[in-house]
C-alpha cells in the first residue's frame, strides 16, 4: 500500500525466548544479537536511528546514521552491535563504546525492510521484505550496515 509520508517511528516486534524452536513448516528463525534494538528510518538520504522505545539516538550512532544515508528511502528493522574478534555480539563492548563515545566500530544488522520508498511492506511476506532489505544493502554498500538472513 502507497503512503503519502513514511511513520516516524515503528515500536519493533520483540523476540521471545524459548526452550525449543517451533517445529513445522512456515517458521522462520534468526540470530538474537546482543545489542541495541532500533528502528532506522531513512528519507532523502537523512537517517534517523529511535531505540525500541522510540528514543532517538541518532546522535549517539553519527557513523551508522552517515552510512545508512546510503540506505533507498525506507523504515528498517534492526540491531546495533559490538563485535568480537570472532564476529559475535558483546554487549559490554558496546556499552562501552557509547560511554567512551567511540562507536566508529560499531555495526548495524538489518534483517526486515518495513517500509520502502513510499510503499507499507509490513502485510507482504517476510521472504518478500527480505529480499527487498538485501537489494537495499548490497546497493548501499556500507560495511557499518549489514543484512541478516533468517534460517
Amino acid at each position: 500500500m502507497r503512503v503519502g509520508a513514511l511513520p516516524q517511528f515503528i515500536a519493533p516486534e520483540l523476540c521471545m525466548s524459548v526452550e525449543q524452536p517451533p517445529a513445522g513448516k512456515g517458521w522462520l528463525h534468526e540470530i538474537k544479537f546482543d545489542g541495541y534494538r532500533v528502528c532506522l528510518r531513512v528519507v532523502e538520504r537523512r537517517a534517523t536511528i529511535k531505540t525500541r522505545k522510540g528514543l532517538d539516538w541518532t546522535r549517539r550512532f553519527p557513523e551508522i546514521a552517515r552510512a545508512a544515508t546510503g540506505l533507498s528511502d525506507g523504515i528498517y528493522d534492526g540491531e546495533i552491535v559490538a563485535l568480537d574478534e570472532q564476529g559475535g555480539s558483546d554487549f559490554s563492548a558496546l556499552q562501552a563504546a557509547l560511554s567512551d563515545a567511540d562507536t566508529k566500530n560499531l555495526v548495524c544488522f538489518l534483517f526486515d525492510c518495513l517500509f520502502a520508498e513510499k510503499l507499507d511492506l509490513r502485510k507482504q511476506p517476510l521472504s518478500e521484505r527480505k529480499a527487498a532489505l538485501a537489494a537495499v544493502v548490497e546497493k548501499a554498500k556500507a560495511d557499518a550496515i549489514r543484512y541478516v538472513e533468517h534460517f
